[in-house]
């Protein structure tokens, strides 16, 4: 699974079985699926209308992110470190637009927001909002336990280091059992800021669970806020 430059044939196998295993565990819900038709439609719009500098969302990223954010069950999605929209792009990618769904990104480079939405424009999503904004003034936005999922990857002078406090300040705009994933776990100099992270996320009074996904060199981290199985939605989760 950690091959990012397998094969797509298998790539689309790789993911559609973390998918399902995902769904069948009680980490997504059951209707998170990977629709390779939809993906593949869905990206062959880019072409010449998304712009962006580089990334580190690989293409089995990509697949995972699409299919994670597929779900009938998450309605708003919020990305903290929005840069040039890419990984936002795949998590919008997978909603389906009769599903009334909406995603925010934010980033304080102007730039890149200012690029960002015109990627988000050339591909008609209406339903994203890219605000120039610290992530930590943007929870002012939102009202207590309206955000399905939340996406962090935000860099601070070549460091995860906020990802802790930016957890801690969004938690409670956090429904009971929305998804938080975390990019880059894997990444070696990222280690340290990630162990404090993880003692947040394992702490069972507020997660009922959290898994590292080693898909890619850079990994992404699925962390589930404690009230969903109170709340009779999904099965027991499991982490392996």
């Amino acid at each position: 699974m950690k091959n990012q430059y397998a094969p797509k044939s298998t790539v689309d196998s790789i993911v559609e079985s973390l998918i399902s295993k995902l769904s069948e565990n009680g980490i997504l819900s059951p209707d998170s699926c990977f629709d390779k038709t939809n993906f593949i439609n869905f990206k062959k719009q880019m072409p010449g209308k998304v712009i962006l500098p580089g990334t580190t969302i690989t293409p089995i990223m990509e697949r995972v992110l699409f299919s994670i954010a597929s779900s009938s069950s998450i309605k708003k999605i919020v990305v903290l470190g929005s840069y040039y929209g890419y990984a936002l792009l795949w998590l919008t990618g997978g909603k389906n637009r009769k599903e009334n769904s909406s995603v925010y990104g934010f980033d304080i480079n102007k730039e890149s927001c200012s690029q960002a939405r015109i990627n988000m424009d050339n591909l008609n999503l209406d339903n994203v909002q890219i605000i120039e904004e610290d992530a930590f003034n943007g929870i002012n936005l939102f009202e207590d336990e309206t955000i399905d999922l939340l996406f962090i990857d935000v860099e601070k002078d070549g460091s995860k280091s906020n990802y802790s406090p930016l957890l801690e300040q969004w938690y409670g705009k956090l429904k009971k059992g929305a998804l938080v994933l975390a990019h880059d776990p894997l990444v070696e100099k990222f280690t340290e800021d990630f162990k404090e992270y993880h003692k947040i996320v394992n702490d069972k009074s507020r997660f009922e669970s959290s898994l590292t996904l080693p898909i890619d060199s850079c990994g992404l981290d699925i962390s589930i806020k404690k009230g969903r199985i109170e709340s009779g939605e999904y099965n027991e989760s499991k982490v392996y």
